[in-house]
């Protein structure tokens, strides 16, 4: 069972990794930016025959169905980060959305190409509130209300974050399995992007998410790690980004942590990931 970020109680207490707080994105209690409301999600045709509720949430709640939807489907209310984005016709979306209950979901989004307020929800690491109709043994779910609860804009236009953020997308998408548990990588990437926020640098907190990422995975073997990678491994299970960052270990370190965890994640998946590659090019 993969372990949980930092097992030593009095750090856990004072990190979002564990306890997210509302502005992390509890499904109870969503703080929403001021003038960042998405708006609601309608039936439409191009993503409806595939896509609808049942008369039970997954809370076990009834749902009163519009006229004509019909029983056997799942509705879910959760909060998620944008992950990636296909087209799927002129007009419409597929998401795959880190959720914090379930995993990996892939949803159909209408009406979020182009220039529209749906369009500037959809924004790689955003953090959404969102609730989607699942059909039993249908490939995707369908968005019906989204709602931003954090946006990662500031961290796109920030140089060194910014190449960070399709390297966490991608890797948390390759990682976490569809409609499985993943609340710990969830935690991890709140915590990351509000540590890259607070101004932990960017390397720091890149090895931090991959050593966190590979753990949960179970892919990671510590026990023959020598040093000075071995010394950052141990600082990294009992402190957060923010404490690690007032005394970062040393460049030599990280260098030899991240080519460590390189090896790690390219045993594991027979490749690397295309968004690594660009991060090297980029040096």
């Amino acid at each position: 069972m993969p372990e949980r970020i930092f097992t030593n109680e009095a750090v856990a207490s004072a990190t979002p990794s564990i306890q997210p707080s509302a502005a992390a994105g509890t499904p109870d209690s969503v703080t929403r930016n001021a003038g960042s409301s998405g708006t609601i999600i309608s039936d439409e045709t191009s993503v409806r025959n595939d896509t609808q509720p049942r008369r039970t949430t997954v809370f076990g709640s009834p749902v009163r169905l519009r006229g004509g939807e019909s029983p056997g489907m799942a509705l879910v209310s959760t909060t998620a980060f944008i992950l990636k984005l296909d087209p799927l016709s002129e007009k419409d979306l597929v998401v795959a959305l880190l959720t914090k209950d379930h995993g990996v979901v892939r949803a159909a989004v209408r009406g979020a190409r182009g220039k529209s307020k749906r369009a500037a929800a959809l924004q790689l690491l955003t953090e959404v509130s969102l609730t989607y109709f699942r059909k039993e043994g249908a490939d995707l779910a369908r968005v019906d209300g989204l709602e931003i609860v954090k946006s990662a804009y500031d961290l796109a236009v920030a140089a060194d974050a910014a190449m960070l953020l399709p390297y966490v997308a991608e890797s948390a998408l390759t990682f976490v399995p569809e409609s499985e548990l993943g609340g710990d990588v969830y935690r991890l990437v709140r915590h990351v992007l509000d540590a890259l926020e607070a101004g932990v640098p960017a390397p720091l907190a890149t090895r931090y998410f991959e050593t966190w990422l590979l753990r949960f995975a179970g892919v990671l073997d510590e026990e023959e790690v020598a040093e000075p990678a071995r010394g950052v491994l141990a600082s990294m299970r009992r402190f957060p980004l923010l404490a690690l960052a007032k005394k970062p270990p040393p460049a030599g370190a990280l260098e030899s942590l991240e080519d460590l965890l390189r090896e790690a994640r390219r045993s594991f998946l027979g490749h690397e990931l295309k968004s690594y590659r660009f991060l090297q090019s980029l040096g």
